[in-house]
């Protein structure tokens, strides 16, 4: 590992950045509520990045279709072309790093 590396491992992500903002209101929310709504982010996600990038999308899980069928209507009207998905980058000068879901070209914009 290279010494950027090394230093990059340790930025905090964004994502963790804005948890501590919210952290007060999710500790409120029951546990179980929290991991399930992990697992149908992360599941929607991967379903919607295989279809903007054209892959075979089979066998969506009842509860997470209409999340995925209200992203392919919009993404149907909206989107020209899926650039980049899932990109990791690093923000060396404030030392915090964070990764999008998704960069498309929009038909309008």
């Amino acid at each position: 590992m290279s010494d950027i590396e090394e230093k990059r491992a340790s930025y905090p992500r964004v994502s963790d950045i804005i948890s501590r903002q919210n952290a007060s209101e999710l500790r409120s929310v029951p546990l179980d509520i929290l991991a399930n709504a992990c697992i149908r982010g992360q599941k929607v996600h991967d379903y919607c990045t295989a279809w903007i990038k054209n892959l075979w999308v089979t066998d969506i899980e009842q509860e997470y279709q209409p999340y995925f069928e209200a992203f392919v209507a919009w993404a149907t009207e909206n989107v020209a072309e899926g650039c980049f998905t899932s990109i990791r980058l690093y923000y060396d000068q404030r030392q915090f790093t964070g990764e999008f879901d998704m960069i498309v070209k929009l038909k309008k914009g």
